[in-house]
C-alpha cells in the first residue's frame, strides 16, 4: 500500500483502502471492514484536500493528477508548481513548433498560425470564423 495526500477533491468508487479510525467512522456505511484499518469500498467515498489515503499499487493517470505520493510522512516528487504550466522552455507541452502558439488571448489558433474564433450556431454546433475577415 502507498500513501498519498489529496490535492483536489477525490471520489473513489471501488477497491481496497487503508483509513484511520477518524477517516473510516463517517464513511462506514460505504465500507466493508477487512482488517483493523483496511476496508473494501462498497459505495463511493469522497476525500477532501489535505487528507492522506493509503491505496494499493499505483493510481491511474486521472487519480494521480489529484494526489501527491508520500514517503515517511512527507510529500515526494513535488517539483511541479500548482500553475500546471511548463516552466523554462517557453513552449507549451506537446508544442512541436508547427502551427500557432497560445498568445493568451483566449482565441484558438488554427493550423496556419492565424487566430480563429468559434461561434455557436442555432443548433449548438461550433462554426469557425476567421479573425480579421469581414462578416457582411
Amino acid at each position: 500500500m502507498a500513501k498519498y495526500r489529496v490535492n483536489m477533491p477525490v471520489t473513489l468508487f471501488a477497491g481496497i483502502i487503508v483509513l484511520t479510525a477518524q477517516q473510516a467512522a463517517p464513511r462506514m456505511h460505504c465500507l466493508k471492514k477487512l482488517a483493523k484499518n483496511k476496508f473494501e469500498i462498497i459505495e463511493p467515498i469522497m476525500f477532501k484536500v489535505g487528507e492522506v489515503i493509503d491505496i494499493p499499487g499505483k493510481p491511474d493517470k486521472a487519480l494521480a493528477q489529484r494526489l501527491s505520493p508520500m514517503v515517511n510522512g512527507r510529500v515526494v516528487d513535488d517539483d511541479e508548481d500548482d500553475s500546471g504550466g511548463d516552466q523554462g522552455s517557453g513552449k507549451n507541452a506537446g508544442d512541436d513548433g508547427v502551427g500557432g502558439s497560445d498568445d493568451g488571448s483566449g482565441v484558438a489558433d488554427d493550423d496556419t498560425g492565424e487566430n480563429s474564433e468559434l461561434e455557436l450556431d442555432g443548433e449548438g454546433d461550433a462554426d469557425e470564423k476567421e479573425d480579421g475577415g469581414d462578416d457582411k
